[in-house]
């Protein structure tokens, strides 16, 4: 856990101290100041122990919820980026040409499809693209990912109206 809520455990940990300690510091110097308020404020401790024992039972089961949803966040962050890098494996983009393990066609054809297609009325615009299936996208923005995605890429300088797509 380097992180907790987008900010470093290193930075937090300095003023969360300096915070505890001050606290103490103000409870310590009020029971000096006011030891009648440190009697009334203890005197229940020993009068009602299942009570003290219950109220400080739910204050550890609090602290360890908190504590286990911060760790069960980042093994699954961790878990879903480990996945992400196996499935896309050591190359994160292989362009190929030709008949190649992408099936691509060749620019003639290409050219070929953009002249036929050139004068149809129902069409709006013919751009080279390359679509990829099961793709897994991971938002940073929103912390969610999504699988099953297919990403397309186009060449937006020969697409025309198309270049516009987003």
């Amino acid at each position: 856990m380097n992180d907790l809520l987008g900010l470093s455990v290193t930075a937090l940990a300095t003023p969360a101290l300096i915070a505890t300690l001050v606290a103490c510091g103000a409870l310590a110097l009020l029971a000096i100041r006011h030891p009648y308020l440190a009697r009334i404020g203890l005197r229940n401790m020993p009068r009602r122990p299942l009570r003290t024992a219950l109220v400080v039972f739910g204050l550890m089961l609090a602290t360890m919820f908190i504590a286990a949803a911060f760790a069960v966040d980042d093994t699954i962050t961790l878990a879903v980026k480990t996945i992400a890098v196996f499935n896309l494996g050591r190359v994160d983009e292989q362009v190929v040409g030709g008949d190649g393990p992408l099936g691509l066609y060749s620019t003639v054809v290409a050219a070929q499809v953009e002249q036929v297609l050139a004068h149809n009325p129902h069409v709006a615009g013919v751009a080279p693209a390359l679509v990829v299936p099961n793709l897994l996208v991971a938002d940073q923005s929103a912390r969610q990912v999504r699988g099953g995605v297919s990403g397309i890429g186009l060449m937006t300088n020969q697409a025309g109206p198309l270049g516009n797509l987003r």
